[in-house]
């Protein structure tokens, strides 16, 4: 049985990735994916809040871990417009298995950028399913 889990998270740049808390219907809530579930993600809407009014864009990387922390999914070099909002989905759901997370971070492109990004946050909002994972047999076995 799945259930419906959302999550918001405001990555300010120059702090580094973080792990966005995932909440559950009935008032639960995670960072990393619990024993025998999978987190399939189907929506990420994505906000740039510049400090600079004259900010031209922000940009956001987000990424799927496992639970020894290797990249099983990235979006990287996402950007988004001051004060616009970009709604990306994935009919399939990007998976995270059990003891993985989800990272989201506010990345700068650099000096040599044609499109600076400047100080602010990037707000991401995620909505997604929790269900329990799928039994895989044991390959000795027939």
């Amino acid at each position: 049985m799945s259930q419906q889990v959302w999550a918001e998270y405001g990555a300010q740049y120059g702090t580094g990735p973080g792990k966005p808390i995932w909440s559950l219907p009935a008032g639960g809530q995670f960072q990393d994916v619990p024993a025998g579930e999978l987190l399939r993600i189907y929506t990420a809407t994505l906000s740039y809040l510049p400090e600079d009014p004259k900010a031209t864009i922000g940009r956001a990387d987000l990424a799927g871990r496992n639970a020894a922390g290797t990249a099983i999914w990235r979006l990287q070099i996402v950007y988004v417009e001051p004060q616009r909002t970009l709604h990306l989905t994935f009919p399939q759901g990007l998976t995270v298995g059990a003891g993985g997370w989800v990272e989201v971070f506010a990345s700068a492109d650099g000096d040599a950028s044609p499109h600076p990004t400047g100080p602010g946050e990037i707000w991401v909002s995620f909505s997604a399913t929790l269900e329990a994972a799928p039994s895989v047999p044991h390959p000795s076995l027939p």
